[in-house]
Formats: C-alpha cells, sequence, structure tokens
C-alpha cells in the first residue's frame, strides 16, 4: 500500500538507510525519512531485518511519506 499525503506538505524530505547492530551480531536495515528543517520534528522510521534486498523494498522505497 502507497501512503499519499492529501494536503502539501510543509518540508521537503529527504530518506536514509540506516544498519542497526543488534548485540547478537545481526542487524536492522532501516529507513528513516524526516523533514529538512530546523525545526523540532518527528521521524518517520520503518525496519526490517532483511532491508534493502527483501521483495518489499521497492514498495517502500517509492512510498511518499
Amino acid at each position: 500500500m502507497l501512503m499519499h499525503i492529501r494536503t502539501p506538505f510543509p518540508y521537503e524530505t529527504t530518506h536514509e538507510d540506516l544498519r542497526i547492530p543488534l548485540p547478537d551480531g545481526r542487524r536492522l536495515y532501516a529507513r528513516a525519512g524526516r523533514p529538512i528543517t530546523d525545526d523540532p520534528v518527528p521521524v518517520l522510521l520503518a525496519y526490517h531485518l532483511s532491508r534493502p534486498t527483501d521483495w518489499t523494498a521497492p514498495a517502500t522505497t517509492s512510498a511518499t511519506f
């Protein structure tokens, strides 16, 4: 399911792919989407154990947050 913004979003956004190491040596792959601003705003973080090569990656990558 793709997300669509129904009203104009007040900021440009950036997306960053992250690797989060776990104590057992595994890594979580995450994508953080956030507005480009100095204002305090929340971050949208999506994570998946097998990111970025799992079958859902293309849909998540093309989604608009």
